[in-house]
């Protein structure tokens, strides 16, 4: 049985697509956060993917920092409404 554990941090970087469901991030910095384990350390310099339930307002070049919580290699959800385009 695999054990899932409760994480999240805060990712932020370039996007590079949007997809109907979420988009891909070229990451360039991971912050914890507080509370929680940071699963996301090893992410910096990767592009991955992010889940959202709809993305609206974002295009690829923008940057963007969100709050995430890992749910494969290189897989990751966002946590709802924290993203914000900078």
């Amino acid at each position: 049985m695999v054990q899932i554990i409760e994480n999240q941090a805060e990712i932020g970087g370039i996007v590079e697509a949007v997809e109907a469901d979420g988009m891909r991030v070229r990451v360039d910095r991971v912050s914890a956060v507080a509370g929680f384990p940071n699963l996301a350390d090893d992410a910096e310099g990767e592009c991955v993917t992010i889940a959202m339930g709809s993305v609206t307002g974002v295009t690829p070049g923008q940057r963007v920092r969100v709050r995430v919580r890992k749910t494969a290699i290189d897989r990751y959800a966002a946590i709802p409404d924290t993203i914000t385009v900078e």
